[in-house]
């Protein structure tokens, strides 16, 4: 029986093949030796199997990335996105939560481009507050775990991003920035800009 990393990364080589097609759904994709290009690339490619797989156990958090990027899509894409939408967002998100802390950027992604698409009408689409609740009820135990030991694995993140040092919160800053990108975050505001 195969591996839960093993498992991780064929759906997300699935989701990947899935993305495709809702992104650019007229298009055949390109194959070499009868085999599509994206799966050749996602095979190849060394950052995402050496940080996803061999340094970092991401595979999880990789595929949940995967959904959460297709589901935003259709969301976003669709002019009344139905309510499953937003709940199997929230769904997502709130898997995600669980299986890294680093999942928060997801949701702040997803928070802007959401946003950069409703605008205020944000506050008042029900589908958004459906997704938050989802999420959060899903992501609660890792909350309520933290708060009984004293926000345990929080502090160490913290002290582990800072290198404990006396700048701690200037290091701190500086570790979140480095996620921010790349996770991408700064992604949606840059093309925001552009059009």
């Amino acid at each position: 029986f195969p591996s839960h990393d093993m498992v991780c990364w064929l759906i997300t080589a699935w989701m990947l093949v899935k993305s495709g097609h809702d992104f650019f759904p007229n298009q055949i994709p390109p194959r070499v030796a009868g085999v599509r290009l994206d799966l050749i690339l996602y095979s190849a490619a060394l950052i995402p199997n050496l940080l996803g797989i061999a340094l970092v156990p991401d595979t999880l958090l990789t595929a949940l990335g995967c959904g959460v990027m297709s589901v935003t899509w259709k969301i976003l894409s669709l002019e009344k996105p139905k309510m499953l939408d937003f709940a199997i967002l929230g769904v997502l998100l709130g898997l995600s939560g669980l299986a890294k802390y680093t999942a928060v950027f997801f949701a702040i992604s997803v928070f802007i481009l959401v946003a950069l698409k409703y605008g205020w009408r944000l506050i008042k689409n029900p589908g958004v507050w459906v997704a938050l609740v989802i999420a959060v009820v899903i992501v609660s135990p890792v909350f309520i775990w933290n708060y009984t030991h004293d926000w345990i694995s929080f502090k160490y993140q913290m002290h582990h991003a800072s290198g404990a040092s006396e700048k701690s919160v200037q290091h701190a800053l500086r570790y979140f920035l480095v996620l921010c990108f790349c996770y991408s975050l700064f992604l949606p505001l840059f093309v925001s800009t552009l059009s």
